[in-house]
């Protein structure tokens, strides 16, 4: 990306990996039924027990995030980057 400064380059970047892991998700989901479960099963990263908590006597906190990784988003996130290269 020549012209554009780092900070707009990086959102740009971000933009194209978002919008890969979306649309390849979606697609993913479309043609699960018709590939084998192998590939189309989808795998949980993170706090997949539950959230945590902390509990102060004046406040709770909770925190947790769960990534649901499967193929079609693998597969966005590396035509997203292929895109951003290309352009």
């Amino acid at each position: 990306m020549r012209g554009k400064s780092s900070k707009s380059s990086i959102i740009l970047l971000l933009v194209f990996i978002f919008t890969g892991v979306i649309i390849g998700s979606a697609v993913w989901s479309l043609l699960t039924p018709y590939i084998p479960k192998i590939i189309a099963g989808s795998y949980e990263v993170g706090t997949t027990t539950g959230p945590w908590s902390l509990d102060i006597s004046f406040v709770k906190l909770t925190f947790g995030f769960i990534l649901r990784l499967n193929f079609g988003g693998v597969i966005g996130v590396l035509l997203g980057l292929l895109i951003y290269y290309k352009s």
